[in-house]
C-alpha cells in the first residue's frame, strides 16, 4: 500500500501533483478576476517559481549519457517530486477554499525546503570533478 501512494512511478503521486496543478490553474483563474491581495499574488507567484524550479530539476539531463532521473541527482530530484505534488494538491485546494494568506505562508516555506535541498545537490554536482553519477555501477539495467 504503501508503494502505491509513495512510489515516484505511481499513479497516485502524478495524480496528487496534477490536482494540485488544477488547483493552480484555478487559482490563476480567479486571480484574472482580481479576487487576492498583493501580498497574496507576490506569495503564490513565489510558490510558481519554485514548483517550476523543482519540476525542471527533474526534466533537466545532469548526465549526458542517461535519461533525466535515471540516477544520481536526477533520481533524488525525482523522488522530491512525491511530497512536491502532496504539498500542491492538499495546500492550493485549501487555499482556493479558504483563500487564507496562511495557507500560502506554509507553502512557501515547505516548498522552500525541498529546493534548498535541490540547490545544495545541484552545487555539490558541480563542484565534483567526477562526472559518474553516485550510483552508476550499483543500478541494474
Amino acid at each position: 500500500m504503501l508503494r502505491f501512494f509513495f512510489n515516484r512511478y505511481s499513479p497516485m503521486v502524478r495524480l496528487m501533483e496534477l490536482i494540485g496543478v488544477a488547483a493552480i490553474a484555478l487559482i490563476i483563474w480567479r486571480m484574472s478576476g482580481g479576487s487576492l491581495t498583493f501580498a497574496q499574488k507576490l506569495l503564490f507567484y513565489a510558490i510558481l517559481l519554485e514548483y517550476a524550479f523543482l519540476r525542471f530539476c527533474t526534466f533537466w539531463r545532469w548526465y549526458p549519457e542517461s535519461t533525466p532521473g535515471t540516477y544520481g541527482i536526477g533520481l533524488q530530484f525525482l523522488k522530491a517530486i512525491i511530497p512536491t505534488g502532496y504539498i500542491l494538491a492538499v495546500m492550493m485546494w485549501l487555499f482556493v477554499l479558504t483563500e487564507s494568506s496562511a495557507v500560502l505562508v506554509i507553502t512557501l516555506f515547505l516548498l522552500s525546503v525541498i529546493a534548498h535541498v535541490n540547490v545544495i545537490l545541484i552545487y555539490l554536482h558541480f563542484k565534483d570533478g567526477d562526472k559518474t553519477p553516485v550510483n552508476r555501477f550499483s543500478m541494474t539495467h
